[in-house]
C-alpha cells in the first residue's frame, strides 16, 4: 500500500509543479495612452482598444487569438497614428451573440465601430482569420480602406495564392468558403477590386501595390 501511494505521488508530482509555476506566457500591455470602448453595433457589442493621433490604422487579430496579440505594435503605431484594436466578435471581451458569424456581418461590426468613432477611412492591418473580415470591409466598403496589409493566411489573388493552388489544390478552399459561405465575390473582379489596396510586406513577392 505505501509503494502504491509512492507511486502516486511520483506520478502526481509533475502536474503539482507546473500548478504551482508561475505562467510562462506573459501578455504585453497596451500603452497607457490607449483607452477602451464597448461599441453596441449590428446587433452585438464590440470591445474595442483606441489610442493616439494621427491616420487611423485598424488592428484585426486571427482565430483563437484577440486584439492583444497586436500590444508590440500598437505601441509603436501610437506614435504617429490612430490605432484601433477590436475584438471580433465571439471573441475576448467583445459579445457572444448566437449568430452573425460570417464575415460579411463582421465587417459590418467593423464599419460601426468606426462609425461610433467618427472614423471614416482607414488602414487595415489584418491576421490569419482577420484577413477574411479584412477583405470583407474592403470589399463591402472600398472607399474606406486606404492600404491593407495581410499577414499569415493568404487570400485568393493576393501573393503566392497561386503557387498554394498549384502545389495544394484542395489544402485551401479559401474562394469556395468566402463566396459559398460568406457571399462574397472572389472572382478574378472581386479580388481584382480589393487587390488594389494591398500594400508589400516584409517579405519580397507577398503582396502588391
Amino acid at each position: 500500500m505505501r509503494n502504491f501511494a509512492m507511486r502516486n505521488l511520483a506520478a502526481a508530482a509533475p502536474i503539482l509543479f507546473l500548478l504551482s509555476a508561475p505562467a510562462l506566457a506573459v501578455i504585453q500591455p497596451f500603452p497607457a495612452n490607449f483607452g477602451t470602448e464597448n461599441v453596441v453595433t449590428n446587433g452585438t457589442q464590440i470591445y474595442v482598444r483606441v489610442g493616439g493621433a494621427g491616420p487611423a490604422v485598424v488592428l484585426l487579430h486571427g482565430y483563437g487569438e484577440t486584439g492583444d496579440m497586436w500590444a508590440p505594435l500598437a505601441a509603436r503605431l501610437v506614435r504617429d497614428h490612430t490605432v484601433i484594436v477590436p475584438d471580433l466578435r465571439g471573441l475576448g471581451l467583445s459579445s457572444r451573440p448566437p449568430g452573425g458569424y460570417d464575415k460579411k456581418t463582421q465587417a459590418e461590426d467593423i464599419a460601426g465601430v468606426l462609425d461610433s468613432l467618427k472614423i471614416d477611412k482607414v488602414d487595415l492591418v489584418t491576421h490569419d482569420i482577420g484577413n477574411m473580415v479584412g477583405y470583407a470591409f474592403a470589399a463591402q466598403h472600398p472607399e474606406r480602406v486606404n492600404k491593407f496589409v495581410v499577414i499569415d493566411a493568404p487570400l485568393p489573388g493576393i501573393g503566392p495564392w497561386d503557387d498554394i493552388i498549384l502545389d495544394q489544390p484542395l489544402s485551401w478552399p479559401l474562394p469556395r468558403i468566402l463566396s459559398r459561405n460568406h457571399g462574397l465575390n472572389c472572382g478574378q473582379a472581386g479580388v481584382a477590386a480589393v487587390v488594389k489596396k494591398i500594400v508589400p510586406l516584409a517579405q519580397p513577392g507577398i503582396g502588391a501595390d
